[in-house]
Order: C-alpha cells, then sequence, then structure tokens
C-alpha cells in the first residue's frame, strides 16, 4: 500500500507544479525587460517603428551571439551618456537571451 500511497503524492505534486506553471504564464521574461527598459526608444516586434533608434530585431541582427556580458559593455558603448540605462546582471542574462531569440535569419528562401 506504500507504493500507491507515493504515487498518489507524486501524481498530486506534478499536477500541484502544472498548474503552478500555466498561472505564471507563458511570457519571456527577457521580453519584459525589454519593454521596460527598451521599448521607449526600440520598437518591441509586432510594434510600428519608433523612429527613435533601431528595433528591438535590428538591434538582434547586429551580432551574431548575444551574451549578458556582451550586452553589459555594449549598451554603454552604444547609448553613452544618451541613456541612463540601469540594468542588473539578471536583466542582462534575460535581455541577452530575448535578443537572441529575436534574431532573424539572412538567409532568404530559394525562390522557384
Amino acid at each position: 500500500m506504500a507504493g500507491g500511497w507515493a504515487y498518489t503524492i507524486g501524481v498530486t505534486a506534478f499536477m500541484a507544479l502544472a498548474i503552478d506553471v500555466r498561472s505564471q504564464g507563458t511570457e519571456d521574461p527577457g521580453a519584459k525587460v525589454a519593454e521596460e527598459k527598451c521599448a521607449s526608444c526600440h520598437s518591441l516586434p509586432d510594434e510600428a517603428d519608433t523612429g527613435i533608434a533601431p528595433s528591438i530585431t535590428d538591434v538582434a541582427n547586429e551580432q551574431s551571439v548575444w551574451t549578458d556580458i556582451d550586452l553589459r559593455t555594449w549598451l554603454p558603448r552604444q547609448h553613452g551618456a544618451k541613456a541612463d540605462i540601469d540594468i542588473t546582471s539578471e536583466d542582462a542574462y534575460l535581455l541577452a537571451r530575448y535578443l537572441q531569440s529575436q534574431k532573424q535569419s539572412k538567409i532568404s528562401a530559394p525562390k522557384n
């Protein structure tokens, strides 16, 4: 009977975890950082161009691979004194992952 209890507890724990994950939503935390820290100047995907700065997609394509270290050195170099960008190490990590996910292939599909 002990095996039955362990199974029941395991299934209950799994269901509780699944419900918790669903309630958190599926939004990329890096997208939230981009919205909070970048969207005043850089247009986000599926938004109208701000005309102020390159879009997030264009920024994503500026570098072959984005890492948090790259981002933390790149931001001050690109923005200088123009913007007071307060970005934590965690924000940089999340934003780098988000930028990497927004890269668009520069290889076009073959035409028939």
